[in-house]
């Protein structure tokens, strides 16, 4: 599985967080991506969609820790969820499976 992994395609998606903006992506515990949400910034941006796993915030890889957890870590988001609202670029790599994997 890892391999199959390892060969999908690398994304890079900079999301900027700005006033009333939320990510709208909903994550499962392997950190894939399950559904966007139309309104949030990941469907504004368009490159990510579901199935894709995301394995770094930042530069920091998320090899056994999940994203709302670095999130929370780096100040990005509050202890209850909430968005900090400062104009902060938020960096997410993200694997897509390959074609019949």
């Amino acid at each position: 599985d890892d391999a199959r992994e390892q060969a999908g395609e690398l994304l890079r998606v900079r999301l900027t967080l700005g006033e009333g903006t939320r990510f709208g992506m909903h994550l499962n515990d392997a950190n894939t991506v399950v559904r966007l949400d139309a309104s949030g910034l990941a469907a504004a941006e368009g490159t990510l969609q579901p199935g894709d796993r995301v394995v770094g915030v930042d530069g920091v890889s998320t090899d056994g820790r999940l994203v709302r957890d670095l999130l929370r870590s780096d100040g990005t988001i509050r202890p209850d969820g909430s968005l900090v609202q400062d104009g902060r670029a938020v960096l997410f790599l993200a694997r897509r499976p390959s074609a019949g994997a």
